[in-house]
């Protein structure tokens, strides 16, 4: 069909008149690149640049870049958005100046809208990087009152900063709650201050000492095999009890790598590393390490025999084997239990059934301990050996209740309900709890109510002995919870309600732990208050821990 002259009039009319409209925009457009300010539309170039300043790695120009848009721009939220970005990926990288320069732009922000919580994030994640952990907390808190939302990420930037703390006690305690919360973003941080404390942990400086162990106990739940050359460094700067903490992270991370470098060591050592050496070739299970671990095995006393034989049984060295059962058969001597405790760990069954049969009456040799004063000198001496022989046979029975072995359920009920030290007794709660065995709840609760009173001949040493038992009731209490029994859930949340010093982390934990949702306000109100940085790590952990359970 042929169109007709009106129709053909009415078609150039109308893409006269889009050819007319699309030439305006054009022009508007260029009008408006002209007059607006050199980040074009603001927004999309202004992300662009950051983020490729960000990606580099260059936080210096980033800011820079940031800084000059805020203040140019003040009223425009992307400047504000891009800082917060920034200090997301790189406020452990700022410079001191560049901190000051931060701080005072939030504080614009603040002012100028004080009801939304990104200004207190922000600030958070300037203070906390640079150890001002006391400051960070009171941002946080004042961060949760605005959104009441638990941030476990802002948590842990506060605890990652307070290694950089000034209270060594403060950042052992940001060392331990950063291993315990599997936080991997804390390893470099954790080996840079390994590295600035290695120097001076001496023999001996038992607060550096303690330090030091936060920082490889969290090393070994945390670190990977690519840390083991800046470990292999620390190592060769540092003295002893360094060395010998060190070897123990690199055995427990398994790093193959390092067994060439231990195997050396392990045979030009003279300065008395040699028995961390030979656990940490232990845990790595390296076939290399045997003639190195048969030289110890043949110039050790008993104890390093042990250590060194485990891992030769582990590998299939029957002479590893043979060295632990004539250990086990050496009657009287105190290494029985670590020998058969070694072979049940190597999977020997008859060092599981030995080590059974021992355990069975291991919690009934302890002497009272309210008797040791009235003793001779060697009776007192076949007390503390008697004590320390069924020591080790705990420490086995936990170990293999760990493993589900339900064998050594009666063992740690003895130990539970007996009397006995208090740490060993919070242990065997624990391992109860974790064993999911209902058997248990008799004993638990027997030791939850009663602690504490439950010796009608208690002698002052006795209720001395009994100060710490408050800790075995927590653990008790949480290990009820964790067979499904809540009686205890109320006693938690009192000794978190009475900010006992001594206990209130015990209990925090735990009810963290429990996903016990109703202590958010008492842990929140420990973090808002005047309590000292450690307590309020120890909430801190709390708080993250509350965030990925289950609520109650």
């Amino acid at each position: 069909m042929i169109p007709n002259t009106q129709q053909v009039k009415k078609h150039r009319m109308r893409r006269l008149n889009t050819t007319i409209i699309s030439l305006g925009v054009a022009v508007a457009l260029i009008c408006l690149q002209a007059i607006l300010p050199s980040y074009g539309s603001g927004k999309s170039e202004l992300e662009e640049k950051t983020d490729a300043f960000l990606k580099v790695g260059d936080y210096e120009r980033a800011f820079d870049l940031i800084d000059g848009y805020i203040q140019e721009y003040p009223a425009k939220s992307i400047g504000y958005a891009m800082l917060e970005r920034l200090l997301t990926v790189g406020s452990a990288y700022l410079k001191d100046g560049e901190r000051e320069r931060a701080l005072k732009l939030i504080d614009s922000f603040i002012q100028e809208y004080p009801e939304k919580p990104v200004g207190r994030a922000m600030l958070v994640k300037v203070l906390a990087p640079s150890g001002r952990t006391s400051d960070a907390f009171k941002e946080y808190y004042r961060y949760y009152k605005l959104s009441e939302v638990i941030s476990p990420e802002l948590l842990l930037e506060i605890v990652r900063g307070a290694l950089k703390n000034n209270d060594q006690d403060v950042r052992s305690v940001a060392a331990e709650t950063l291993g315990n919360l599997g936080d991997k973003k804390a390893v470099p941080p954790l080996i840079d201050v390994l590295s600035e404390i290695a120097p001076s942990v001496k023999l001996g400086g038992m607060r550096n000492l303690w330090f030091l162990m936060s920082v490889t106990d969290a090393l070994e739940k945390l670190a990977g095999e690519s840390t083991v050359p800046a470990l292999i460094r620390v190592f060769y700067e540092s003295d002893v009890p360094v060395r010998g903490q060190v070897a123990g992270v690199l055995g427990k991370l398994k790093a193959k790598s390092a067994a060439p470098f231990l195997i050396k060591y392990l045979r030009d050592d003279e300065e008395g590393a040699s028995r961390w050496i030979v656990e940490a070739l232990g845990e790595l299970g390296d076939a290399r390490a045997v003639p190195a671990l048969i030289d110890v095995l043949n110039d050790s006393l008993t104890y390093d025999r042990v250590r060194a034989a485990l891992p030769l049984a582990k590998l299939g060295e029957e002479r590893g084997v043979s060295v632990l059962i004539d250990i086990l058969n050496d009657d009287g001597n105190a290494a029985q239990r670590r020998a058969a405790a070694a072979l049940a760990e190597a999977g020997i069954e008859r060092g599981v059934d030995a080590l059974i049969d021992g355990l069975e009456n291991a919690w009934k040799e302890v002497k009272p301990l309210y008797i040791l004063p009235q003793m001779g000198e060697n009776d007192m001496l076949e007390a503390h050996a008697s004590f320390a022989a069924s020591y080790l046979g705990i420490r086995a029975a936990v170990k293999l209740g760990e493993n589900g072995d339900k064998r050594a359920l009666p063992v740690l009920i003895g130990c539970l309900n007996g009397r006995y030290n208090n740490t060993v007794r919070a242990n065997a709660a624990r391992t109860l709890g974790a064993m999911g065995d209902m058997r248990a709840i008799p004993a638990l609760i027997n030791a939850f109510s009663n602690d504490g009173d439950y010796f009608a001949d208690s002698t002052p040493l006795d209720e001395m002995h009994m100060l710490m038992s408050e800790m075995v009731r927590i653990d008790a209490a949480k290990a009820l919870a964790k067979l499904g029994d809540e009686r205890g859930i109320p006693y938690l949340m009192d000794i978190l309600a009475q900010r006992d010093g001594d206990y209130t982390p015990r209990a925090a934990i735990a009810l963290g732990e429990l996903g016990v949702k109703r202590a958010e306000p008492i842990l929140i109100d420990i973090i808002g208050n005047n309590e000292s940085s450690d307590m309020k790590l120890f909430a801190a952990e709390a708080l993250v821990r509350l965030s990925e359970h289950r609520v109650r």
